[in-house]
């Protein structure tokens, strides 16, 4: 009896085990089904991802800190190394290192060939000059107060300045190595800005510049807008463009390159005696100085507001940088990049952010005369502001054409199917 009871007792001491040992496993199996629901839910693994995202940008940026480009106070260096040497870049201008892209006082990686596709690191990418791409700039707004007649010379100017929607496609890779985009011809911005007289030629190319930079570029992704430039034109002339510019003339206004001197009138831009090309009290123009594409002044508070022109003791010179040519796609070495510039499809006047020099034939207003350069309806024309007799143009206008320098670690992913502005390529 006592043996039976014994037994019993195993038996019921074994069945309690089992039975904990059960529950026990049920309990974590809720616990495990509780845990993934919230790691799936809560975003925990999405967050795992950021984390891991901003760990390899950390990364990088270190990288460039210790070998790459660096901006320290008002200075670039090509590395840290060679700030702690104390010796600055010999290119003071902003850019960006980039694993991706290249960039300023690194390696160009990104590269484009006469048929216009895009490579990198010397392997086909797929993307072509004009492709469409998905890129938002940040809202902004610029105050009309900026563009004051103090500094365009234009009272016209009464508006603040937005951001539109705008359409982007790729321009190419610029001097520093940077893909670039374009706003294109059937989606550019229409908003307005004036000029007029020589507090225009002085102040123009900054203030379109610096009107772009606020209202089209993008913080996040590291992407600076400019507006467009002659040379972005320019450089894409083949042979047969440049030989259209270079024959150019009329009967009023001389070949594009001729040197003329007015030692009657006078007057002259006070930005122009510090340009290339330019002559006061000289019969020769200078080989070096600011390009036309230089904003000359590197902040808004440099801008000329109170002396508009100065006035030469004997003789103004000038080179001849104006010319008026309607252009084909014969014109340029790409096809694709005079469809991406075509902004001529659309009526309204396009401002370049470039200063040019006209040599007048007829002297009546005198012999040299200066202004900016616009886009209109297939040409590269010549908006006059000021001529050597004082005379001022009436208020000249035109709309923006944004350019963007996408930034470091920015990456283009390939749409799928063919590219167009509903189908566009996209960045992250």
């Amino acid at each position: 009896m006592k043996e039976e009871t014994k037994m019993r007792k195993k038996i019921g001491s074994k069945g309690i085990t089992l039975i904990a040992l059960i529950i026990t496993i049920i309990v974590m199996l809720i616990l495990v089904a509780v845990t993934v629901s919230v790691a799936l839910n809560g975003g925990l693994i999405s967050k795992a991802q950021e984390a891991k995202t901003e760990t390899q940008g950390a990364q990088i940026q270190e990288r460039d800190l210790l070998t790459g480009r660096i901006k320290i106070g008002d200075k670039w260096y090509d590395s840290l190394d060679k700030y702690l040497e104390g010796t600055p870049s010999d290119n003071q201008s902003d850019g960006n290192s980039d694993e991706q892209g290249g960039g300023i006082g690194g390696t160009a990686e990104w590269e484009q060939d006469d048929e216009g596709n895009i490579k990198y690191k010397g392997e086909p990418t797929g993307l072509k000059i004009g492709d469409y791409v998905d890129y938002t700039p940040d809202s902004g707004t610029y105050e009309s107060t900026k563009l004051d007649k103090k500094y365009t010379g234009s009272t016209e100017n009464k508006s603040n300045l937005t951001t539109e929607d705008l359409e982007w496609r790729i321009m190419g890779i610029d001097k520093n190595g940077c893909l670039t985009l374009i706003s294109s011809s059937s989606g550019m911005s229409h908003e307005t800005v004036y000029f007029e007289g020589a507090r225009g030629y002085n102040n123009g190319v900054y203030i379109l510049n610096d009107i772009c930079a606020k209202l089209y570029s993008n913080k996040e992704l590291g992407a600076t807008a400019r507006s467009l430039a002659i040379e972005d034109i320019e450089e894409g002339f083949s042979a047969k463009g440049l030989n259209k510019r270079n024959g150019w003339s009329t009967s009023l206004v001389a070949q594009y390159g001729t040197i003329e001197t007015d030692e009657t009138n006078l007057k002259y831009p006070v930005i122009y005696k510090e340009e290339v090309g330019s002559g006061v009290d000289s019969d020769t123009v200078k080989t070096s100085g600011i390009g036309v594409s230089d904003p000359y002044y590197k902040e808004e508070s440099q801008l000329i507001a109170d002396v508009e022109y100065g006035e030469a003791s004997s003789k103004v010179t000038g080179k001849s940088t104006f010319y008026d040519v309607w252009l084909e796609a014969g014109d340029f070495s790409c096809g694709g990049y005079f469809d991406t510039l075509n902004s001529w499809i659309d009526l309204d006047t396009t401002w370049v952010a470039s200063r040019t020099v006209g040599v007048g034939i007829d002297n009546e207003n005198g012999k040299l005369f200066w202004g900016l350069y616009y886009m209109l309806l297939g040409s590269i024309r010549f908006k006059t502001l000021f001529s050597t007799t004082g005379k001022e143009s009436s208020d000249s206008y035109g709309t923006l054409r944004p350019v963007v320098a996408l930034g470091s670690g920015v990456k283009v992913t390939m749409c799928s199917g063919d590219n167009s502005y509903n189908n566009p390529h996209t960045l992250s």
